[in-house]
């Protein structure tokens, strides 16, 4: 009686489980659409600083002039390409 029981527990349990799959069809008869992702290059612009050096003239305390390189930074505009998903 107990195996019984048991094969008709697991019976029901793999019936609604085959009869709820999610690759089952849709209410309106046909398989829902997946489309494979898209991917593109698409093209940015991304900021960086770079360094550069120049030279500038300063004065010391007894006004006597002396060449100093200096470091400095900018900001720039770089284009890269990047490989993005499109929907």
């Amino acid at each position: 009686m107990k195996r019984f029981i048991l094969s008709t527990c697991c019976a029901a349990i793999f019936a609604v489980g085959f009869l709820a799959s999610p690759n089952s069809a849709t209410a309106s008869g046909h398989q829902p659409r997946c489309d494979p992702p898209r991917y593109e290059w698409v093209l940015n612009y991304e900021s960086r600083r770079e360094a550069y050096r120049t030279r500038e003239t300063r004065c010391d305390e007894c006004g006597r002039r002396y060449t100093v390189e200096v470091t400095q930074y900018r900001t720039v505009r770089v284009p890269v390409w990047q490989y993005v998903r499109v929907r």
